[in-house]
C-alpha cells in the first residue's frame, strides 16, 4: 500500500462532511499513520493474534477508516457491521459476532454506552472485549508496526450479506479477490488520481466498502464522505457536496436518485453544478429506467447529463463488481412483454408499445467485465441458456470469494457448482447468484431474485413488479412501501400484499384504497390479491442496506408480529 501511495502523502485522502459547510479531512500520510498506530496496538495485544476476527462496530467517518485499515495492517480480519440507531436492537451484531467467531469488538465509547442501555443484553457481546478505536490510535506506536506475513489467498475481511432472502452469511474475501475487483472498478469506471469521489453509502455494505472506501485508495484519488443518516435526513446534501467539490464519481442504489428527485426544491436547482459528474453508478437493487429519466430531467438545469448514468450489477460474493456499462453510455432500456417474461423469455416490444400495460422496461447492467465470466443458466438443468431466455446468473473469476465462513453446506451449494453439457474446462467452479436474468445482444438484464419469485396458477410473477404497481396506484393514499409474496393456503398459492402507509388512513379511505389496488393488480398482472395488510411506516422488514426482506415480512405477518392497522381476506 505504501509503495502505491508514494508521492501523494500530502494529498487529501478523505473528507468527512457533517454539512455542506462543515467538514474535516485526512491526508494519505495522516490516515496511514493512524492506521499503523492502531495496527501496532493490536499486534501488541494478546486478544487478537493474526487471522483473528474483529467486529468493526462504529459509524461512518475517520474512526471507521482507521480501524478498517488498521486491521489490514495488523493481519487481523475485520468484520464490518452497521452501528444500530439509538434504542435499536443489537441482535444482528450478536449474530454476526457469534457467526464470525470474533475475538474482539472495535468500537467507540458512545456505541458501547448505547449497548449497555439495551433492555436485553447479549452474552456474546458482553463476553467479548470492546476496544475503543481512538484509544488504540493514541496508545499505538506506528514506528513499532511490523508487516504481517500474508499471501494473496489469505482471508482479508468477512463481508456479511444483507440477508434479503435468508440468514446473513459471512463472505470470505481474500487479498486476491479485492485487488482483482478494484482493478476492474478502476478500469471500467476510468478512475485515476484526478478523479473526485463523493459517497454517502454505508461502509459496512459491499458497494460502500469496496467502491466508496477502498477504490479511492487503490486509484489514489480524494473521496468526500457523508454519513448515511445525513443523506436520508436530507438527500440534497449528497448533490450539494458533489457540486461543492466538482465531484466526478459517485453512486447510489436506485432509491437514492428517487429521493433527490422527490425532495429537491426549485430554488435549490440554481445553486447546483453537476456538470463535472462523469460516472453516476446505480446498483445494489433493481434499477428503474423511470427513476433515472426523472432524475435526468429534474437535474438537467444543473448540468447533469443522462450519459453520466452507469447502471451496474454486483454482489458481496463477487467482492462487489460484476457487470457494468461503459462510461458515457448512459441507460439502455429494453421494453419486453410481461407474459413472455412470465414464461422465462425476453420478447422485446417496439418503443411505441413500451407504455402498454403488458410491458415492462428492463435496464441493461452492461457486459461481463474482463476476467469475469458470467452465464445465464437454467437453474433446474444446470445447462447454459440461449440469449433472451431467462435463467439464473452464474459467475466465475478472480473476484469470486472462496465461500461462506464456517458454512460448508451453503458454500458447496453456491460456490462449487457444475455446468452440464459444456466443455469440461468450463464446467467446474461456478457461483450461483440466486439472481434471475437474461442476455440480449450480449448485455445482461436482471429480472429478479429466484427465491422471491411468486408462482400462482403455474405463472411466474416478479414481486417488485407487483410492488411497483401498488406503489403507483396507491400514491394518492400516501403508500410508502410495499412487500409482495405468496403463501400456501389449503395447498393453493395465494398472493399477499403488505402496504406501508405514511399516515393512518380513515376507514373509508382504506376501503377505497383496497378497491384501487385490486383493480390495478388485476389490470396489470391478471392476478387476484387474496390478502391485503396495511401497516404503519417502517413495519416492513428491510436489510441493513435497505432491501425489502419479503421472506422475513411474510414470517412476521404469519406469526402475528406485524403492527397491523387493518387487513382484509379477499374472496
Amino acid at each position: 500500500m505504501e509503495t502505491a501511495l508514494e508521492g501523494c502523502a500530502d494529498k487529501t485522502a478523505y473528507t468527512f462532511n457533517q454539512s455542506a459547510l462543515e467538514s474535516s479531512s485526512l491526508s494519505y500520510a495522516q490516515l496511514l499513520q493512524r492506521a499503523k498506530a492502531l495496527a501496532a496496538a493490536l499486534q501488541q495485544s494478546t486478544q487478537c493474534p493474526p487471522g483473528s476476527r474483529a467486529v468493526l462496530l462504529c459509524r461512518s467517518g475517520f474512526d471507521y477508516l482507521t480501524a478498517l485499515l488498521g486491521c489490514f495492517y495488523a493481519g487481523v480480519v475485520p468484520v464490518p457491521v452497521y452501528a444500530p440507531r439509538p434504542n435499536a436492537s443489537f441482535q444482528r451484531i450478536q449474530v454476526i459476532a457469534q457467526s464470525s467467531q470474533a475475538s474482539l469488538i472495535l468500537s467507540t465509547a458512545d456505541i458501547l454506552a448505547g449497548y449497555r442501555l439495551q433492555p436485553e443484553r447479549s452474552i456474546v457481546l458482553d463476553t467479548l472485549p470492546w476496544l475503543f478505536i481512538s484509544d488504540l490510535v493514541q496508545q499505538g506506536d506506528a514506528a513499532s508496526w511490523r508487516a504481517p506475513q500474508v499471501s494473496s489467498d489469505d482471508l482479508l475481511f468477512l463481508q456479511f450479506t444483507s440477508g434479503s432472502t435468508g440468514f446473513p452469511k459471512g463472505v470470505m474475501v481474500s487479498h486476491r479477490n479485492l485487488l482483482a475487483n478494484l482493478r476492474l472498478l478502476q478500469q471500467q469506471h476510468g478512475c485515476s488520481p484526478d478523479s473526485v469521489g463523493v459517497s454517502w453509502l454505508p461502509p459496512y455494505h459491499d458497494m460502500g466498502l469496496v467502491g466508496g472506501l477502498l477504490q479511492p485508495l487503490y486509484s489514489q484519488f480524494t473521496m468526500h464522505l457523508l454519513s448515511p443518516p445525513s443523506f436520508l435526513q436530507r438527500p440534497m446534501l449528497w448533490l450539494e457536496i458533489l457540486s461543492k467539490y466538482a465531484g466526478t464519481w459517485s453512486g447510489s442504489p436506485n432509491f437514492g436518485f428517487d429521493l433527490c428527485s422527490q425532495r429537491v426544491k426549485p430554488e435549490q436547482l440554481s445553486k447546483l453544478d453537476l456538470s463535472h459528474w462523469k460516472v453516476a453508478v446505480n446498483g445494489a437493487e433493481p434499477i428503474h429506467a423511470s427513476t433515472l429519466r426523472r432524475f435526468s430531467e429534474t437535474f438537467a438545469p444543473c448540468g447533469f447529463r443522462p450519459q453520466t448514468f452507469f447502471p451496474s450489477y454486483g454482489m458481496a460474493e463477487a467482492t462487489l463488481y460484476i457487470c457494468g456499462s461503459s462510461v458515457g453510455q448512459g441507460i439502455r432500456g429494453l421494453a419486453v412483454d410481461t407474459q413472455a417474461l412470465a414464461n422465462h423469455r425476453l420478447a422485446p416490444v417496439s418503443p411505441a408499445g413500451s407504455q402498454q400495460a403488458n410491458t415492462r422496461v428492463l435496464t441493461s447492467v452492461g457486459r461481463p467485465l474482463p476476467g469475469m465470466q458470467a452465464l445465464v443458466v437454467n437453474p433446474e438443468t444446470a445447462r447454459p441458456c440461449p440469449e433472451q431466455e431467462v435463467g439464473e446468473v452464474w459467475l466465475r473469476g478472480d473476484s469470486i470469494a472462496s465461500g461462506y465462513w464456517c458454512q460448508h453446506t451453503a458454500t458447496q451449494a453456491a460456490f462449487d457448482c457444475t455446468l452440464r453439457d459444456v466443455d469440461p474446462a468450463l464446467a467446474q467452479g461456478w457461483l450461483r447468484t440466486g439472481d434471475l436474468g437474461a442476455l440480449h445482444e450480449g448485455e445482461l438484464y436482471i429480472t429478479g431474485r429466484l427465491k422471491d419469485l411468486i408462482i400462482i396458477g403455474g405463472q411466474n410473477h416478479y414481486p417488485h413488479d407487483i410492488e411497483a404497481t401498488v406503489m403507483a396506484a396507491g400514491a394518492p393514499w400516501a403508500v410508502h412501501h410495499v412487500a409482495a409474496f405468496s403463501i400456501d393456503h389449503d395447498a393453493t398459492e395465494q398472493l399477499a400484499v403488505v402496504v406501508e402507509l405514511r399516515q393512518r388512513q380513515l376507514e373509508t379511505h382504506m376501503a377505497e384504497l383496497e378497491r384501487v389496488l385490486h383493480e390495478a393488480i388485476s389490470k396489470h398482472h391478471q392476478l387476484h390479491i387474496d390478502h391485503i395488510v396495511f401497516v404503519p411506516r417502517g413495519a416492513i422488514a428491510r436489510t441493513s442496506s435497505g432491501k425489502t426482506q419479503r421472506k422475513r415480512t411474510r414470517e412476521l405477518w404469519l406469526n402475528n408480529q406485524l403492527p397491523v392497522l387493518a387487513s382484509c381476506v379477499c374472496a
